[in-house]
This record gives C-alpha cells, structure tokens and sequence, in this order.
C-alpha cells in the first residue's frame, strides 16, 4: 500500500482518468461533461496514483437531487466510476479507496445497480432501497425468427403481438402525438406521491441531448397542443431501451402511441429497467434483472429509479429477449 498514493482529483486530471478508462468511439473530453457539467452540482473524483503518479483507479461521487415527500428536495451522492485498472487487482488498493472516498463524502447516498451497489450493500450503513427490475413488451417478437427454421411462425407471432398490444394498450388517438425534441424548454415532474429525481430542462438536457458517451432519440407527448410528457430512448438493432417514459395521464395510450412507433420502424421488443416503475398495467413483464438499488441516509418512500437517474448508457446487455 506504501506505494500507492489516493487523493481527490481536479480538472487537470481528467485526461488520465480517461486514459484509464480507454473508451473506444467516445470523444475526449467526456470527463469534463460528466464529472463538471451536472447542472445539480460538480462530482467528486477520488483516484489513485502508483509511484508513477500514473492514475490506476477511480471512484466518483455525482450528485442527482432527488424530490422526496415529506421531504421536499434533497441531493444525494451517487457512487460511480468505481474502476481499477486491469492489471491492478489489488483488493487492498479497491478497500483503501473505498474507506478514502468514505473520509470524504457523507450524508446521503445511494449505490445504482452495478458492482458498486453491491460493495456498498454489505456495509452496515447502508440498506437496499428497493429492487431494479428488467421488463420487456413485445412488439414484432416474430423478427428474432428470421434466417432461421422457426421463420414460419413470424407472422403468427407478431399478429398474437397485435392482439397482446390491443388487450393493455387501449383508447383513441386522436388529437394525441408524439413529436420530437431538439432540445427540452420545460420541467417535468412525476408528482408528489413519489421520490424521483428532478427532472428540470437543464438536466434533461445535460443527461440526454449533450450527452457525448450514449445515443438518444427524445419525443415528447401531447394531448393536442399540450406537453403532458415526454420519452427518451436508444434504437439498438431491433430493440428499443426506454431510459425515460413520463406522462401526467393517458399512460395507456402514450405507451400505445410509442409502440406503433416502434411498429413502424421494425422494432422487436421495448425494453424498460427501473425501480418502481409501475409497469405490469401497460403489459410489459418482468425478465431478469432483480439487482439492489442500495442507499445510506435516505429515508423510507416509494422510491422511482431507472436510466434517466444513474450514469449508466443503454447496452446490448439490457435488450436481449434471451
């Protein structure tokens, strides 16, 4: 341990921490977007350094404001980037700067699904918040069939995927669209019986459309010249990642509006992670997932978690049907 130094990184480090990182197709500069251009406050990064000085290992603190009943506005520290380079397994090293970046950061906090959740879930004081889960909604499942010998079946699968749609998903269109944004001009909110995190125009923003790691596609819904809502989504392959799906009313039928998109642009399968999500009444069912959402310092509410709250960009990892 002697010859490894851990301390809290500025600005000047950033292109080492990208270097560690090594992300393939993703522009320099990514760091200064995530860690400093949070409109909810700069992140704190905490590194290690070998005797090199050459920096071998991450963890950052990104703070997300969170809207809690009862509560009333409160931002939270969410652990990320929790990185060791490959050729440094040390589990020493990986303690130390847990306990490090534990000197530093207190008060609330919360652990996303990732490895790092499940560190923070084994200390005592933290406690799972709630259970991330994986849905899918079938929309073409038929296409997964092609070039092989089940190619017979697709029409018939996809049509059985039409009654599906017509049992959860019903109610006229009419005077209903969904259009799309080139940049969010207005807040959102999922109301006051919930703790979700602020959706302001500026974060959106920031989250999505500058956003210079993950590709998003973002619609917003109306009810005639209304915005009552909005969407935010990845096309990957044949299915399509929902990071976001927020409406004051009319669930059903903005969901049918989306899956006519996904219709029209031959997509399989929409895919939807999150906690507390209340997907089941728009006929999406859960498949895999079951990872802990952990927190320390926050208090007891109907907790709603998913894409648009954490550092995490759309992978193949969340669509598969499989």
């Amino acid at each position: 341990m002697k010859s490894f130094t851990f301390r809290e990184a500025g600005a000047s480090d950033f292109q080492g921490i990208e270097t560690l990182f090594g992300r393939e197709g993703v522009a320099p500069g990514w760091a200064d977007w995530k860690y400093l251009g949070s409109p909810e406050g700069q992140a704190r990064v905490f590194v290690v350094e070998d005797s090199a000085e050459v920096i071998v290992g991450t963890l950052v603190y990104m703070p997300r404001c969170f809207s809690i009943p009862d509560v009333g506005l409160l931002t939270v520290m969410q652990g990320v980037d929790l990185y060791l380079s490959v050729h440094l397994r040390d589990q020493q090293v990986f303690l130390g700067l847990l306990d490090f970046a534990a000197q530093h950061v207190g008060g609330a906090r919360i652990g996303m699904p990732n490895e790092l959740s499940e560190v923070f879930a084994s200390g005592k004081a933290w406690r799972v918040l709630g259970l991330y889960d994986r849905y899918l909604f079938p929309v073409a499942p038929g296409a997964q069939f092609a070039d092989t010998p089940m190619a017979m079946f697709a029409s018939l699968v996809n049509g059985l995927s039409r009654i599906y749609q017509l049992c959860w998903l019903v109610g006229n269109r009419r005077g209903f669209s969904m259009q799309p944004i080139q940049r969010f001009d207005k807040d959102f909110s999922l109301g006051p019986n919930c703790a979700h995190g602020i959706r302001s125009a500026a974060y959106l923003n920031w989250r999505f459309i500058d956003n210079p790691v993950g590709s998003y596609k973002t619609y917003e819904f109306f009810d005639g010249d209304e915005s009552v809502g909005y969407c935010v989504f990845t096309q990957l392959g044949a299915s399509l990642v929902v990071s976001d799906f927020i409406v004051s009313r009319r669930r059903r039928l903005f969901m049918r509006i989306l899956v006519e998109y996904c219709r029209n642009n031959q997509i399989a399968w929409i895919s939807y992670n999150g906690l507390g999500l209340r997907l089941r009444s728009l006929g999406f069912f859960r498949r895999g997932g079951r990872l802990k959402c952990v927190a320390s310092g926050l208090p007891e509410a109907a907790w709603v978690v998913n894409l648009c709250d954490t550092d995490s960009e759309p992978a193949r990892s969340y669509i598969s049907a499989d």
